[in-house]
């Protein structure tokens, strides 16, 4: 499989490599060149290409506009096809505080 990483090469995203290419897949620059997208917190770009979203949480800063952030954090991450979560507290937050998933597919 060929996967695009959306956005910053975050470095939890770069440690998956090696695994990804022990099991025959591939990291590609190249958006068309892909069979899916990994995004990393929010989806940038539209483009008809299963997509994954990896997410450490919601945001909460009262520093920052948090609310804008999350309202997209939350429209990417009802529009995705699956989410990968950094941990069981990010995954229950996510529930939590923003839009239902449109998918039943299983998310890790």
């Amino acid at each position: 499989m060929k996967i695009f990483v959306e956005g910053s090469k975050r470095a939890a995203v770069t440690r998956m490599f090696p695994i990804w290419q022990k099991m025959g897949h591939i990291v590609v620059d190249n958006l068309e060149k892909a069979d899916v997208r990994l995004s990393v917190i929010t989806v940038r770009t539209s483009q008809n290409l299963p997509t994954v979203l990896r997410l450490d949480g919601i945001l909460y800063d009262k520093g920052m506009d948090y609310e804008n952030v999350n309202t997209r954090i939350s429209a990417s991450y009802s529009a995705v096809d699956a989410v990968v979560y950094q941990s069981q507290l990010a995954k229950a937050m996510c529930e939590k505080y923003l839009s239902k998933r449109k998918t039943n597919v299983y998310d890790v």
